[in-house]
């Protein structure tokens, strides 16, 4: 997880929120990878967007996509904190998104650490 990447972003937002960050494995975090990892460690997945959650789109680029997400609406969509948005200028650059559709995405329910 390099620095101002979504994964190290989400890494942070996770642990300095009180998720657990126990589960990852050392070289394995590429976006596309942490429902794999995260399955592995028995943290649930599902196709609700939930505040805390981590939206995966494993397909976005070359290694995938995450985002944290902050809010959830009553139509479905929801909104998230991300850094390093594929194709989005500058790069390497915080940012948010509203609406956004949870289509396509793959949500990894953390527990907060006890």
């Amino acid at each position: 997880m390099n620095t101002c990447n979504c994964t190290s972003y989400a890494a942070w937002a996770l642990w300095r929120n009180g998720y657990r960050v126990d589960w990852f494995i050392a070289g394995s975090m590429d976006a596309w990878n942490w429902p794999n990892v995260a399955r592995r460690h028995g943290i649930p997945l599902g196709s609700t967007p939930r505040v805390g959650a981590v939206a995966v789109w494993p397909e976005r680029g070359k290694f995938g996509h995450l985002a944290v997400v902050t809010a959830v609406h009553g139509n479905g969509t929801f909104d998230v904190a991300e850094y390093n948005l594929p194709g989005s200028r500058p790069k390497f650059a915080f940012d948010r998104r509203t609406a956004v559709s949870p289509d396509d995405v793959t949500f990894v329910y953390v527990p907060r650490r006890s």
